[in-house]
């Protein structure tokens, strides 16, 4: 079983409190108790995994995107994260998150899919991996970025060489919204590009060996 997550284009962009550090004292603290179903649907998610880990394959997918604003007047450099689930919707490996770091944190919300994962991460009900602490990055200028995911999960074992759902999101202060959901196989090795979503641009994956 997995969380099921709303889909955010059906979902309001306006900034909200963050609640990272409240949760990770809560966490520290013991006071954040999971619930029985909660609890079930992660144990059995665990279990799956280590299940599953004895077919993962050597392969390894190279994602590249350019972030190209379309818009005029100012422009503010994008949040962006970048990420993979299954196809059920469980996290499964956090590439990047670029945001302005410091208060800049108060806008993470604007990645509204990416963030609602990690709530309910950090709520326990998807494992309590914090994770931005070790992907997170300052804003980049627009451009073109090249990612790797290396076929291993946000605790570095390797994954099933089974399907996966990409998830490239980018949000910008007092402009556009964009989200790019795109399925992969990483037991199956080739290229493809993806079209292009409003300021996502020439966006590519390709799956290959391990080099």
């Amino acid at each position: 079983m997995s969380e099921t997550l709303p889909d955010p284009d059906q979902t309001s962009r306006k900034p909200v409190h963050h609640r990272r550090l409240l949760l990770k004292g809560a966490l520290g603290l013991g006071l954040v108790v999971l619930n029985p179903s909660g609890a079930r649907a992660a144990k059995k998610t665990t279990k799956r995994v280590s299940k599953t880990t004895k077919n993962s394959v050597a392969n390894e997918v190279l994602i590249g995107f350019t972030y190209l604003p379309t818009g005029g007047g100012r422009v503010h450099n994008p949040y962006i994260a970048v990420w993979l689930e299954t196809p059920e919707g469980t996290p499964v490996r956090t590439l990047t998150v670029q945001y302005e770091q410091g208060k800049g944190v108060r806008w993470l919300p604007d990645l509204v899919r990416w963030y609602q994962m990690d709530q309910a991460r950090l709520g326990g009900l998807l494992g309590g991996v914090d994770v931005l602490s070790t992907v997170s990055s300052a804003t980049k200028l627009p451009g073109s970025q090249r990612l790797v995911w290396d076929g291993t999960d946000d605790s570095r074992s390797p994954v099933a060489a089974g399907d996966y759902v990409l998830f490239i999101e980018a949000a910008m202060e007092k402009g556009p919204y964009q989200i790019v959901r795109e399925p992969i196989t990483l037991s199956k090795t080739g290229k493809k590009k993806v079209a292009d979503n409003g300021d996502l641009q020439a966006i590519s994956i390709d799956i290959r060996a391990k080099k």
